[in-house]
């Protein structure tokens, strides 16, 4: 049988007992049928249903039947014994329409309820009910069933998922429904108590007749709080049924406190939303369709359906974004960064947001905001279950470069990881967008592929593992860039490009890192250029956020005064530069042997995939010219280098020793 909700029941009563006051038509105690009624409500429901208190009934034209104490037992699966129990609940019916087999309630007030629906850990649910044999006699079912007045108070229905474990709880404070007359729309207004956050209630239902017997009925509702108001204009059907919505329905999120009474904390990360959708479902799932909403802002478009039947809620199906701009929300973590003077900052991240609510996405963004970068054409597979998130395809494009990858997350471990590879990224646009100098330009390849786990950035940072690398051949820079990355010391080794350019060729550009709990090892760094060549080693603390790395210039011309090695320490915010003290005084011969490219840097090379290009040869110039142009440069021919040597140390050692008195 369809649903009898507790309305439906106390009609029932009404039906019985007004059938008594026909047939006898004389002195009538209701309580003397009390085992009659009692056993109706038994066939109605499947269930033992217990009238503890009195029964009273007012006979005349419009007879008011009033039941106290009503207890009706819950499913034999559920671990609480009653499903509802009823301090007082008043009907008055007309009397004439019960001769044709219609019921017309004048009045039922429902005061003092507490209801328990629940479902259980198979999905089954307690307002399912299973009738017998009715012991209600044919000549006295409803043909139509129509309300004139309903009122409710002091009622608290309980709300119980077992697989989600779960309970919500809604209290109505005082309800009216009202109509003129009974074929007329009931206006409905009261005042709600979800989850500790009041709701004013208001609106129209065309019949609460049909609602009750399951059939699909009309409505118009407004319901709003402080942070949320949702209206609703469409059919209801069934109470509790699984199609029990089939509505259009917006809402507007003011606060995100808005959604606490959903069991969602957004902690102050949302100001405002608005949705508007194609509604329908009922328990157990959910249907969003042409969904469109705006989050602060952004707009989203897609179909959803939101399973509730699982202990996490489960949000599945597609979403659209034209755009989303995710700088508000990276404002707070910049001023962290700033006030902390780190790069990674210690903010904590949000993972307990991950067990808010479990996801199956397919996502689509045309394009997001941060940091002042426009991230185009975004899609991924997003998965998030039971705290644990993967982000897999995932593929976009920024300043010139097309990436793909994957990215993951969890809350439980509090680990991350992301890997991605970015082809042709146009390095002058990207620096032109971070408002950086854009000294360099060219395209280059990136490689990300690092995990760590922390409570923050910098956690994370500082047990990372993995590896990085980065490759741009043929490119442009700024001479004087160039000479800023080894410390900008030209009073010691003068400029790196030939004198008198502004900028050069960039044959090579290769950096690379294998990184492991926390600290980056320098693999490789190369820079080579027509006139010189700059190569590196050393180690980049994540966590503490140090630099320890030294920087070697070559001179392929030797065009420098002297290629002295620069240490680079400090932070990553603000390196410090000094040259090698030791390397001041090193030979000539030290530094024609430094300017070819050691074997293992060529094999490095290899490995980043530079293949047989500017990478690979770095235009090195042959040890016969090298001879050459060392002997001009100290004032001595080829054939004499030995000579050549000492006279140019003699003359370098005078100069290094004015740098440090």
């Amino acid at each position: 049988m369809r649903l009898r909700t507790f309305i439906k029941i106390a009609v029932v009563v009404v039906v019985i007992a007004v059938g008594g006051v026909i047939g006898f038509l004389s002195q009538l105690d209701p309580n003397d049928y009390r085992d009659d009624i009692a056993i109706a409500l038994q066939d109605a429901t499947g269930r033992t249903v217990t009238l503890g208190g009195a029964l009273s009934l007012e006979k005349s034209l419009s007879p008011t039947l009033v039941v106290e104490d009503v207890t009706i037992a819950n499913a034999a699966w559920s671990k609480t014994a009653d499903m509802a129990n009823i301090k007082s609940l008043e009907v008055e019916v007309e009397l004439l329409p019960l001769l044709s087999g219609n019921i017309v309630v004048n009045r039922l007030v429902l005061d003092g309820g507490k209801i328990l629906l629940e479902t259980g850990g198979d999905g089954q649910a307690n307002w399912k009910f299973d009738s017998t044999t009715c012991h209600v006699d044919s000549s006295t079912q409803a043909r139509q069933l129509a309300f004139k007045a309903v009122s409710i108070k002091d009622t608290q229905i309980t709300f119980r998922s077992e697989a989600a474990a779960r309970e919500d709880s809604l209290t109505v404070t005082d309800l009216e429904l009202k109509a003129e007359q009974p074929s007329d729309p009931l206006a409905i207004s009261g005042s709600l108590d979800l989850n500790g956050t009041s709701f004013t209630l208001d609106g129209t239902l065309k019949t609460l007749g049909s609602l009750i017997e399951g059939e699909r009925t009309e409505a118009d509702l407004t319901l709003e709080s402080d942070g949320l108001k949702v209206e609703i204009n469409g059919g209801l059907g069934e109470p509790g049924s699984e199609e029990f919505f089939a509505v259009i329905l917006n809402a507007d999120l003011k606060s995100s406190d808005g959604l606490a009474p959903l069991g969602i904390d957004l902690d102050g990360h949302l100001d405002t939303a608005t949705l508007t959708t194609k509604f329908d479902g009922g328990a157990g799932a959910l249907h969003f369709k042409d969904l469109v909403a705006t989050v602060d802002g952004n707009t989203f478009k897609g179909n959803l359906r939101l399973d509730l039947t699982t202990a996490t809620a489960l949000v599945s199906g597609s979403l659209d974004l034209d755009k989303l701009d995710l700088d508000s929300i990276t404002q707070t973590a910049d001023a962290d960064v700033e006030a902390a003077n780190r790069v990674f900052p210690e903010t904590p991240l949000p993972f307990d947001a991950l067990k808010l609510i479990d996801l199956k996405l397919d996502v689509k963004i045309a394009e997001l905001m941060a940091q002042n970068l426009s991230f185009t054409d975004l899609s991924s597979d997003v998965a998030l279950q039971s705290g644990s998130l993967s982000l897999d395809d995932l593929s976009f494009n920024v300043s010139g470069a097309s990436v793909s990858g994957k990215a993951s997350a969890d809350a439980a471990t509090q680990a991350a990881a992301i890997s991605l590879k970015f082809d042709d990224l146009e390095m002058g646009d990207l620096l032109k967008t971070l408002d950086a100098p854009d000294r360099l330009s060219g395209k280059a390849d990136v490689v990300l592929d690092v995990s760590g786990n922390g409570a923050s950035l910098a956690a994370i940072a500082g047990s990372m593992d993995g590896k990085a690398s980065v490759l741009m051949e043929n490119g442009k820079l700024d001479a004087h860039e160039l000479d800023l990355l080894v410390g900008g010391v030209t009073t010691i080794i003068g400029s790196l490009f030939s004198k008198g350019v502004k900028s050069g060729d960039l044959h090579c550009l290769a950096l690379a890192w294998d990184i492991k709990a926390g600290v980056a090892s320098q693999k490789v760094m190369l820079l080579d250029t027509n006139d010189s060549t700059v190569t590196g080693s050393g180690e980049i603390y994540l966590g503490k956020e140090t630099l320890d790395l030294k920087v070697v210039p070559h001179s392929k011309g030797v065009t420098l005064n002297l290629a002295v090695p620069i240490h680079v320490r400090g932070t990553l915010l603000h390196p410090t530069f000094t040259p090698d003290e030791g390397a001041l005084a090193m030979h000539l011969g030290g530094l024609l042997g430094a300017t070819l490219f050691p074997p293992a840097l060529l094999l490095s090379m290899g490995d980043l995939g530079s293949g047989d290009t500017g990478c690979s040869d770095a235009n090195q110039p042959k040890q016969s010219d090298l001879l050459s142009d060392v002997g001009s440069a100290v004032g001595g021919e080829a054939s004499d280098v030995g000579t050549a040597v000492d006279d140019a140390v003699k003359g370098v050692g005078d100069q290094i020793d004015s740098l440090f008195e």
